[in-house]
């Protein structure tokens, strides 16, 4: 009961994540940051299927902050170092940082990359 509490209430105030996606300097990466609570995102990996459709059900996922997560199609050569150094750089700079940890989306949900 507490997760599906917790999963509506952040549908309630997180924009969608098509609307909350911003470019990442360089092009591989994208950022969202809309909101203090961003990291709930990981929550509900099925509000990911439409990007996850969109990389051809290959999306890698990261929330180095609170309020922050980065994501990239996991096809791209070197995907997961280039997310790692995304992830570091993002960590580096956030106000409340997080979590190192990559995940690869499924609609089933989240799987921890090993890193």
């Amino acid at each position: 009961e507490a997760l599906a509490l917790a999963t509506k209430n952040d549908a309630d105030i997180l924009v969608p994540i098509e609307q909350a996606a911003h470019p990442f300097p360089g092009g591989e990466v994208s950022l969202v940051a809309t909101s203090p609570y961003e990291a709930s995102r990981l929550l509900a990996p099925e509000s990911w299927a439409t990007i996850a459709a969109k990389n051809g059900g290959q999306l890698l996922v990261a929330a180095p902050g609170t309020d922050v997560m980065i994501y990239m199609d996991a096809r791209r050569p070197n995907a997961v170092d280039t997310m790692r150094r995304a992830v570091g750089v993002v960590a580096m700079k956030a106000t409340r940082p997080l979590s190192s940890q990559i995940f690869k989306w499924s609609p089933a949900g989240w799987a921890l990359v090993q890193q």
